[in-house]
């Protein structure tokens, strides 16, 4: 009985130790446990949960800590109660509410839609206030306007492609781009480094909870993109223009838009991938492909690139692209494509003398334009010399 009581006691006190580390609530006390109370060492699982309550040694100590976390529980919370994601947003020192928007006229419908995405997402962030587009001391002018100072121009300058600058001088903030596309990235850009908005997916756009956004008197940035071409190929972004521009995909591919009416792009003359029987004036067919070192296939394919890119004048890329292919299914097997195949140890070999024989023929009326193909199925293997 001596030994059971001893276990007991340091059990006891293990629990007390447990139960001033982890501070919870209680309802048994010390004093109510006994040897007898002692459950056997099999069924210490099931009063593990318990085992806190000896921490304290009377009930008003054991709510102490209820009390506390209950109290403490909204008060953890952001203040964002009242739905306002940006409690506060200063340019150069001022308040937002003492600006207004400037936006130039004339440009591509991209930049008058960014603009009012501008006002429509500051609104929200704050909570109600509409910037007004009006002339003031304070503006956002947006891309190029009246308003135009030499440091703006020659931010402008050092903008390559689609990029944009956002700068301030004197009492104004710049957003502006060498194109109309550029502009609205910086638009967009904009909203989502400072004003907290994510623009996630077609059907889901936030606006992050920030205290305060001070956007400094001397800010001065310029972004160039890395790649000229942007294009994740996701039928949000194919199919939806809006989508596109909000994630800066620059690429496009219903040729019946022109280009200028989105601000610029990068833009394919004719279909995607897979064109060379269109080319030939033939019906698409997979697993069929045409004998490369044929001349008057050849001078054919050459005629109708010429036809699609007059067709689509505003168009970056021609694609002279292999049909689609079975995996094993080869290209042409004559003769003279075989031998310039061996002689590249791949059949990539054929397809890119024929490639890069219709990019030289059409460089000097077609300047920057680029012509693509496909590595794909048989002719994913590299060339040994081209």
């Amino acid at each position: 009985m001596k030994k059971k009581f001893l276990t007991g006691i340091f059990a006891c006190i293990l629990l007390l130790t447990l139960g001033l580390l982890t501070a919870c609530d209680g309802g048994k006390t010390p004093a109510d446990t006994t040897a007898e109370d002692t459950p056997a060492p099999t069924e210490a699982p099931t009063e593990e949960p318990t085992a806190p309550d000896i921490e304290a040694p009377n009930d008003e100590e054991t709510e102490a800590p209820t009390e506390e976390v209950t109290t403490e529980e909204p008060t953890a919370e952001p203040e964002t109660d009242d739905g306002i994601p940006l409690n506060s947003l200063t340019i150069g020192g001022a308040d937002i509410k003492e600006y207004t928007l400037v936006v130039q006229d004339g440009g591509a419908a991209c930049v008058r839609d960014s603009a009012d995405e501008l006002i429509e997402y500051i609104e929200k962030a704050t909570g109600g206030f509409r910037i007004p587009e009006e002339a003031s001391d304070r503006e956002i002018v947006i891309g190029v306007t009246d308003r135009d100072t030499d440091k703006v121009t020659a931010a402008r300058n050092e903008v390559k492609l689609d990029g944009y600058t956002l700068l301030m001088d004197g009492d104004r903030l710049y957003i502006t781009g060498s194109c109309d596309r550029g502009t609205m990235y910086g638009v967009y850009c904009f909203l989502e480094d400072y004003i907290g908005v994510r623009f996630l997916a077609k059907d889901t756009t936030v606006i992050i909870n920030q205290d305060e956004v001070a956007i400094p008197a001397d800010i001065h940035t310029t972004h160039n993109p890395v790649f000229e071409m942007r294009d994740t190929y996701w039928y949000d972004m194919r199919y939806d223009q809006t989508t596109a521009n909000h994630a800066k995909d620059n690429s496009f591919y219903d040729s019946s838009t022109p280009v200028s009416d989105i601000g610029g792009g990068i833009g394919y003359a004719g279909r995607f991938v897979h064109t060379i029987n269109l080319l030939q004036d033939l019906p698409y067919q997979g697993n069929v492909q045409p004998c490369l070192t044929d001349e008057n296939i050849y001078q054919l394919v050459l005629s109708n690139v010429r036809k699609w890119l007059d067709a689509n004048p505003e168009a970056t890329i021609i694609s002279v692209s292999q049909n689609d292919s079975d995996p094993g299914k080869l290209g042409c097997q004559c003769a003279n494509c075989k031998a310039i195949d061996d002689a590249e140890g791949t059949p990539m070999g054929s397809l890119l003398t024929f490639i890069n024989r219709i990019a030289n023929d059409i460089k000097d009326d077609y300047p920057g334009v680029y012509v693509d193909t496909l590595a794909y199925r048989y002719t994913r293997k590299a060339p040994k010399n081209l």
